[in-house]
């Protein structure tokens, strides 16, 4: 196909789907449960109205990249407009600077599924991406892939360092993308002058901010729609009752076994960050295919061992596939990125009936977090371990090998 063609079909199917996405945005059944945009929106009235400082003045949950966001909204829309429209617009236009930035890429490196993928899997993940803030983080993701793609290694850690104050989730990802890197020391002062940007008009309420974002998610509870929540709501109903909290704007399960749980979680958090850095230190520095594949597989691994999984989350799954596409073929682990959106999608529209602990709901989320767990564990064993074999060779024989073992002949 002509190549003018082919953007022509391209542009089209974005547009058709970004239209329906921005129509049924409005929908009653998808606002229902957005009690998100009326949080923005609050903060953005006493950042503007009130004149509170970030963090200090007002705690706001996100880090600094996202407040642009959260302010234009309430600029927009006038003394009588509502805010709603100007938001979904917003992100509206980040999700063409997403889309552009695959499509950019995928022409550097000649493969034309990056940008299809993304029409794909957002719309059925459907149009919560443009009722919540993480358009923005994701779409950082895909720029940081769109300047692998460009050989741009110190714009790929500027871009990750944007994602990180965006959304902090980026920030687990960097440790193995700066081993990967060819050029360490450029990687880092891209995305530490990024970081000390953002975060120098708010030097004197560092430790607000800190308590704005970190603590603020450290207090939260076990979620519901996380693997653990699920666990924890299927096995109480079995057992007939169900302690149910609602707080931080979700859905919460009571249990006795959350302290141990969150520290389970966090243990396998480190882990996860920990053994994808340590992988990322053996894979061909230089290389883009194998990074972007190992840092989707630790995305998904954090989301399926995490106690706080929201719909919106899967967003970021969806930048990170989208990204790996622009550097090898369509395997199975990216693939079920799209079972994964249709059934958060599926289950976004039922969020109400999980007080209830509704097997229609929570068996639905628990296949979709088995999923994920799946695509994680996919992605990282799918690495070609021995692509190398003077640098790379097996990790877990390696490993075994350096263990203090008596070799097995000497054990009888």
């Amino acid at each position: 196909m002509a190549r003018g063609r082919y953007l022509l079909l391209l542009g089209l199917a974005f547009a058709l789907t970004r239209g329906f996405l921005f129509w049924s945005a409005h929908w009653d059944i998808n606002l229902a449960n957005s009690a998100d945009i009326g949080i923005y929106e609050s903060w953005a009235q006493q950042l503007q109205d009130a004149n509170l400082a970030p963090y200090a003045g007002i705690a706001i949950e996100y880090p600094p990249g996202v407040l642009p966001a959260v302010v234009f909204p309430e600029m927009l829309k006038g003394s009588q407009g509502s805010y709603l429209e100007p938001f979904i617009l917003i992100m509206l236009a980040v999700d063409i600077a997403a889309f552009a930035g695959l499509v950019l890429a995928s022409r550097r490196v000649g493969r034309r599924a990056p940008p299809w993928f993304w029409i794909a899997a957002t719309t059925l993940l459907g149009p919560i991406i443009y009722l919540r803030l993480d358009l923005v983080p994701a779409a950082a993701t895909i720029w940081f892939a769109e300047r692998l793609a460009a050989g741009s290694w110190g714009g790929a850690g500027g871009w990750l360092g944007f994602g990180t104050l965006a959304k902090v989730y980026p920030g687990f990802l960097l440790p193995a993308a700066l081993v990967a890197s060819p050029n360490r020391k450029r990687f880092l002062l891209a995305a530490a002058a990024v970081v000390g940007l953002l975060l120098l008009p708010f030097v004197g309420a560092l430790p607000d901010l800190w308590r704005s974002v970190f603590s603020f998610h450290a207090g939260r509870g076990i979620q519901a729609e996380s693997t653990w929540g699920l666990v924890f709501t299927i096995s109480s109903r079995l057992q007939g009752f169900l302690v149910i909290d609602l707080t931080f704007g979700a859905v919460h399960i009571g249990s006795s076994a959350a302290a141990i749980t969150k520290l389970t979680s966090l243990i396998l958090t480190v882990g996860v960050v920990g053994f994808g850095t340590w992988v990322a230190a053996r894979l061909p520095r230089g290389e883009p295919a194998p990074l972007t594949q190992l840092l989707f597989g630790m995305l998904a691994l954090l989301l399926a061992f995490g106690t706080v999984f929201s719909p919106q989350f899967v967003l970021w799954l969806i930048a990170l596939a989208a990204g790996a596409l622009c550097f090898s073929r369509i395997s199975w682990p990216l693939a079920l990125v799209l079972p994964v959106a249709a059934l958060t999608h599926a289950s976004f529209l039922q969020l109400a009936k999980i007080v209830t602990a509704d097997y229609a709901l929570t068996l639905p989320l628990l296949v979709r977090n088995t999923l994920v767990f799946a695509a994680g564990m996919g992605a990282l064993f799918g690495l070609q371990w021995t692509r190398a074999p003077s640098r790379l060779g097996n990790p877990f024989r390696r490993l075994r090998d350096r263990l203090p073992f008596p070799p097995r002949s000497e054990t009888g």
